[in-house]
């Protein structure tokens, strides 16, 4: 079995989901905010840009409203400036997706990968 399709990450994410399904108010907003702020870090590390978009001082604890919108659009167009792991290359998962060959092969052993529309 992938990696993609692990047993224990799976039944971590099941657990979470069942907490915050009976979880407060309070709880659920705490929630939010630690995994806000855990993708805030990410973004502030990894992605130029994020590190060009989001205001001077931001940090994890930034509120949500403050951050900038951004567009589908310019995700796409600076694809690779907005990616957190740079081996992720556009062309070669676009390929990927269009392979029905390919279908659920995980990407670089770690990521699954489908398109939207």
């Amino acid at each position: 079995m992938s990696a993609v399709f692990d047993l224990l990450r799976l039944s971590t994410v099941s657990l979470d989901v069942a907490a915050a399904h009976r979880g407060t108010a309070q709880g659920i907003a705490q929630r939010q905010q630690r995994r806000l702020a855990q993708l805030l870090d990410v973004a502030l590390r990894d992605s130029r840009l994020y590190q060009e978009l989001l205001p001077p001082g931001c940090s994890a604890r930034t509120p949500l409203q403050h951050l900038p919108v951004v567009t589908r659009g310019q995700l796409m167009e600076r694809f690779d400036d907005w990616v957190t792991d740079p081996r992720l290359q556009l062309d070669e998962l676009r390929a990927l997706t269009a392979d029905p060959e390919r279908i659920a092969e995980p990407w670089l052993g770690r990521y699954m990968v489908w398109e939207s529309s």
